[in-house]
């Protein structure tokens, strides 16, 4: 059980451990994978605006709480969900809901949260003109 982004603490900081262990017990792989899905979701949504590199690294940054927050809510919900599908708690759904809201909200320019911003190389434009003079001769 191995986390690339996440450590175990953040995921418990929203579920319950037990409900956790149980959720994940019987392939202790899954939260690996089911992390590294989330992670390139979130990435798909917010690559066109913001560094995903920087934002997925051990770099620090201001809002690297909130995407953790994010990104547990997208988890939890995931691991509960393949465990006891008919059975999930209503603050799951509602936490994954407000987590997908966000990120469109991020997608289109409404939510502008302080993650490292996209660089991107300016194209260098060459201005001039093709004067003729001999163009009225």
């Amino acid at each position: 059980m191995a986390l690339y982004f996440l450590e175990k603490k953040d995921l418990i900081a929203q579920i319950f451990e037990d409900y956790l262990d149980d959720s994940i017990e019987d392939d202790l792989d899954i939260l690996e994978t089911v992390e590294s899905e989330n992670i390139a979701l979130m990435k798909g949504k917010l690559r066109d605006r913001y560094d995903v590199t920087k934002i997925f690294s051990i770099e620090n940054y201001e809002d690297k709480p909130l995407i953790k927050k994010v990104l547990c809510a997208l988890i939890n919900y995931c691991i509960v969900k393949r465990n006891k599908a008919r059975k999930i708690p209503s603050t799951f759904s509602e936490e994954y809901k407000w987590a997908m809201q966000w990120l469109k909200d991020v997608k289109d320019g409404k939510e502008t949260p302080a993650f490292p911003v996209l660089e991107t190389s300016r194209k260098e434009v060459k201005w001039g003109n093709n004067k003729n003079d001999e163009y009225y001769y």
